[in-house]
């Protein structure tokens, strides 16, 4: 691939990455301040946001700052720093499974709301329980 076209593909990439941060940011800041999205669907949206935001970052602009600094050729050039690329693989798979995992949730937290709101089961969609959760789904992730 000729090097302009690299560099287009470079620069959309950064620019989509940044783009997908600066949203799910906003997100973030609207369901943190806005007291009407303090609920247990919206903090697990917010967890989503974070995770999406981090993923962002990584696909976005890690790979286009890579793609920038390939050949001329278009080929990547090898990496260095063995540490670094294990790091970006680390956070690329906890944010992913971090995304997985709190839609489960929410898709059960749904449920519980919509089929289970008269029974013992509703106490799953509490804050608490929700704040629980995330810090569980957080920690296996971040384990695991």
């Amino acid at each position: 691939m000729p090097q302009s076209e690299v560099i287009g593909v470079a620069v959309t990439y950064i620019v989509i990455g940044l783009f997908g941060f600066v949203c799910n940011l906003v997100i973030l800041i609207m369901i943190l301040t806005v007291s009407v999205y303090h609920k247990s669907a919206y903090l697990l949206m917010a967890n989503i946001a974070v995770a999406d935001a981090i993923q962002s970052l990584i696909v976005g602009c890690y790979v286009g700052v890579a793609l920038l600094m390939s050949d001329d050729d278009g080929k990547m050039k090898k990496a260095d720093d063995f540490k670094m690329e294990y790091s970006i693989s680390i956070l690329t798979i906890t944010a992913w499974f971090v995304m997985i995992t709190t839609y489960a949730t929410l898709g059960v937290n749904r449920c519980v709301g919509t089929c289970f709101y008269k029974t013992k089961m509703r106490r799953f969609n509490r804050i608490r329980a929700t704040n629980i959760m995330i810090v569980t789904i957080w920690i296996f992730s971040i384990c695991g």
